[in-house]
């Protein structure tokens, strides 16, 4: 093979993007197949292998966290043969930058970046509150430590609330009516006076949290429901259209990654079993 200069090598690379794999036939019909890319090199046209010419793929597995980041990693490795896909329900990115080509023989897919959605401290925090029975004492505590995530109600309402909560602790809670205005009357007796009062507390809240990490701010209406028992009354928060809120971010997430990167996000785990085999080469990114 003869020596290529460094100004030929530059112009094979940028001819050999598109190229693909060919096979030479012999005069006895046998053939010899060269792996893409090639060039056809004057002086006897000989074809030569760039493979000694070019940088070596990267056999690795990248992990994100944020979309940005996976953007810009992909963006920078990219080829004609990168692939994307998206696991809606696992919230998960992925993407295999050495795909199979289009020739019959696979290639490597030795490539991978993947992109892991993680829920944000706000949102992790209030999935813990949700669907869970508790006192008045406890709602009070809560609304107090989280007045300024609830977007339905201003803060000095939300601890307004909380204080009416918590000057209930030692009452006698007989029975809850609704009013106009879609909130909760609840009728109460001092235990040790007998004096009647009303605790009023709203049917619905709103909690204005991202739901991953680094993401936009998204609203997310509660229910507030009670339940009377032996003279105790307990509250429930019950969010409304979470799972479909999850769904419609990862929704916008997909389209974000492929307007920046240019490439169509496949819904789909469209690399099963590929992963696995390439896991003991895996490559932390550092975010």
């Amino acid at each position: 093979m003869s020596e290529l200069t460094a100004e030929a090598i530059g112009k094979i690379e940028d001819l050999a993007q598109g190229a693909q794999n060919v096979r030479i036939f012999t005069e006895d019909g046998e053939g010899e197949a060269f792996a893409a890319p090639f060039a056809a090199v004057p002086a006897g046209i000989s074809l030569v292998s760039l493979k000694d010419y070019l940088d070596p793929a990267p056999a690795a597995r990248a992990l994100f966290e944020e979309p940005d980041s996976f953007s810009e990693y992909v963006n920078r490795f990219r080829n004609h043969r990168t692939m994307l896909g998206v696991e809606p329900r696992r919230m998960r990115f992925r993407a295999c930058i050495d795909y199979h080509s289009s020739s019959e023989e696979a290639e490597t897919c030795a490539h991978f970046a993947e992109l892991e959605l993680v829920k944000s401290p706000e949102l992790k925090s209030w999935q813990q509150a949700f669907h869970r029975w508790v006192d008045q004492m406890a709602l009070a505590e809560w609304l107090e430590d989280h007045a300024h995530e609830v977007s339905s109600h201003s803060a000095s309402e939300i601890l307004t609330i909380a204080r009416e909560l918590e000057a209930t602790r030692n009452v006698d809670f007989s029975s809850v009516q609704r009013e106009s205005d879609g909130g909760w009357n609840v009728s109460y007796k001092e235990t040790t006076t007998g004096k009647a009062g009303d605790l009023d507390v709203p049917s619905r809240i709103a909690v204005q949290v991202s739901l991953f990490a680094g993401g936009e701010l998204v609203e997310i209406e509660c229910l507030l429901r009670w339940k009377l028992h032996g003279g105790s009354v307990g509250f429930m928060i019950r969010p409304l259209r979470l799972e479909e809120a999850l769904r419609e971010a990862v929704s916008r997430i997909r389209d974000s990654i492929a307007e920046k990167t240019g490439l169509f996000v496949h819904a789909g785990d469209i690399f099963s079993g590929l992963l696995e085999g390439n896991a003991e080469r895996s490559l932390a990114v550092p975010l």
